[in-house]
């Protein structure tokens, strides 16, 4: 029978192994390095619109839009309540075979998106992101801002408003009629 051979560690793998190993500190590790690689608010803001940029390119896609997207899908990039009433918002669309509350795509400012020159920014109040972009027919620049707060699941925008509408005041009232009278 052999004799089993001694394992070599160098001191480094060593370290890193007792890390590992010692009670209480693999949370300690993988909690932090979590927390450190969590997106910053202006990452899920820039992820929505790469992801989504093809509305705004594409006149004639049969793939679904951000709004139309599943709870799921629209999770991603929104708080659970605000999936959930956009969420709503496209079934009563759906059930209607018309717009309901939103008769615009409000990421895009507009019914028939077509921006250029699109820039996302991290704005002067934490958890605030700014979006920039023209349209080739309109001289006056749209600014977006785009409310964020932090869930379980990391930065999710919670409210997107312009000078002249907000998203989740649109939708809370639409959806006020089905809430049950206190």
């Amino acid at each position: 029978m052999m004799s089993p051979t001694p394992l070599r560690l160098t001191v480094a793998a060593a370290r890193i192994l007792c890390l590992f190993l010692l009670p209480g500190s693999v949370p300690l590790a993988v909690a932090g390095a979590a927390r450190s690689a969590e997106p910053a608010p202006r990452s899920v803001v820039a992820r929505l619109y790469r992801d989504y940029a093809w509305e705004a390119v594409l006149s004639n896609s049969n793939a679904r839009q951000l709004l139309q997207q599943t709870r799921r899908e629209l999770e991603r990039y929104f708080t659970p309540h605000l999936a959930a009433l956009i969420e709503r918002e496209h079934l009563c669309a759906v059930r209607n075979r018309a717009p309901c509350a939103l008769d615009f795509q409000p990421h895009w400012n507009s019914d028939a998106p077509r921006a250029f020159s699109l820039a996302v920014a991290e704005a002067a109040t934490p958890g605030e992101v700014t979006v920039t972009f023209s349209y080739a027919d309109d001289a006056e620049p749209i600014h977006l801002t785009y409310l964020l707060q932090r869930t379980p699941r990391g930065w999710r925008i919670s409210d997107l408003h312009t000078e002249r509408w907000d998203l989740l005041r649109i939708l809370d009232a639409a959806a006020a009629p089905l809430r049950p009278s206190p």
